[in-house]
């Protein structure tokens, strides 16, 4: 970014003419690089005006709530949950019940405030949206108590988004009343409340939710899911409210969700052992369950990238996202963890398999060139033409070794008989 002293510069040695055309070119890319932008850009334009003269209010409250809107579902929420990444809200005044605009889908009527804080309409045009984007094939399968917390602990990240002065909006005017009477829902609120501040309400709670709601279309089953998706929860709360080196079940099966959870939080246990009993875990998940997620502590974050690039050789998993997200965990302090998705490759694995090691003509005995991709003290991974293998310390070598580190190098190439 350009200081103000950089463009007096500019515009000194190119004149008027050129510097409008960068400023104009520089907009341009950006536009291009985000759509949205163009609604930013013509709410900033018109803000003022609408400030000091109430000139453009209709034009200027499109803009800036279709921009908020777009901003936190597309890029907020779509960072953690891949199917809202394409995500746009747009806002279109109507002046007669017969506008084309009100027989397309996916339009909604929404009553809008003309206030210089567009926090309102900003949180209500979110909240009519939420139904038809966030989790849309699930939502008649779970209570109405369940659909309510979930909906309401999105606002409320958007409020904070928004800024201090968003939340007492958020309060009065959308929790008190959707949760009055509502017991049920305030007491799921609290829990959604504390897998958020964790990082994995919306990383892994609305991802299986989302995937849920695509088999129960799918299979037009229209069951209710709520006991499932409750019990789901819980589970998920005891992984984000569990202490350090304390024991907490780290699978959930059910009829209807099939996860496992890895955590990459002992740096001990990294050091010594590497890659080999992440792998060997992930694998033995993806016997059981649908998605395995990884969560990965920031003071460990290093060793990740090491232990997907062991993966990468392991046709039958794919990596379905890696995102960063915030994580309050200690008494408000942030950090970051890492969620990473991973899904058994069911079609054809077994197959390609079996056509791989004919491929390479790997045998019993016989003798091949393998890359080292990992190695700890204990074992060491190797690589042949994208098949993964795991040699143990007594294995590493002719002579006597404790230690495959002292023996084998990431990145190189050695001869291994089969």
């Amino acid at each position: 970014m350009l200081d103000p002293n950089a463009w007096v510069n500019i515009l000194k040695i190119y004149g008027i003419p050129t510097f409008v055309i960068i400023v104009l070119t520089i907009i341009i890319i950006l536009v291009v690089q985000d759509p949205n932008r163009a609604v930013q850009l013509k709410a900033f334009i018109i803000e003022p005006f609408f400030k000091l003269f109430k000139i453009g209010s209709k034009q200027y409250i499109a803009a800036r709530v279709s921009s908020a809107a777009t901003d936190f579902i597309a890029h907020q929420l779509g960072k953690e949950l891949s199917a809202l990444a394409n995500t746009k809200v747009k806002v279109k005044w109507v002046n007669s019940p017969e506008d084309p605009v009100l027989r397309e889908n996916g339009t909604l009527i929404l009553h809008m405030q003309e206030t210089n804080d567009q926090s309102r309409n900003i949180l209500a045009a979110t909240k009519a949206a939420l139904p038809t984007i966030l989790c849309p094939t699930i939502r008649t399968n779970m209570q109405s108590y369940i659909e309510t917390a979930i909906d309401m602990e999105v606002l409320f990240k958007l409020a904070e988004k928004l800024g201090k002065h968003a939340l007492p909006v958020y309060q009065q005017y959308f929790l008190e009343p959707e949760t009055k009477g509502n017991q049920e829902a305030k007491e799921l609120l609290k829990r959604l409340r504390i897998i958020d501040r964790f990082g994995v309400f919306v990383s892994i709670f609305l991802e299986e939710l989302n995937n849920l709601g695509a088999t129960v279309f799918l299979e037009a089953d229209n069951s209710d899911k709520s006991d499932s998706i409750t019990q789901f929860l819980y589970f998920l709360l005891n992984i984000a409210s569990r202490e350090v080196n304390e024991p907490t079940p780290l699978q959930f099966i059910s009829k209807d969700i099939k996860v496992a959870v890895l955590l990459l939080a002992r740096s001990d246990k990294v050091e010594s052992e590497g890659v080999t009993p992440y792998i060997d875990r992930i694998k033995s998940n993806m016997t059981y369950t649908d998605s395995t997620y990884i969560i990965t502590y920031e003071h460990l974050k290093n060793f990740l990238p090491r232990l997907l690039e062991a993966l990468k050789t392991n046709s039958s998993i794919i990596q379905i996202k890696n995102v960063e997200v915030d994580s309050f965990r200690n008494h408000n302090n942030k950090s970051n963890i890492i969620v990473t998705m991973l899904q058994p490759q069911t079609i054809g694995s077994t197959e390609q398999f079996d056509d791989s090691v004919n491929k390479a003509g790997i045998e019993l005995g016989s003798r091949v060139k393998g890359t080292i991709v990992d190695v700890s003290g204990t074992s060491a991974v190797v690589t042949i033409d994208r098949l993964e293998g795991i040699i143990f310390n007594n294995d590493c070598s002719w002579l006597h070794y404790e230690d495959c580190a002292k023996y084998f190098t990431p990145g190189e190439k050695y001869d291994f008989i089969v």
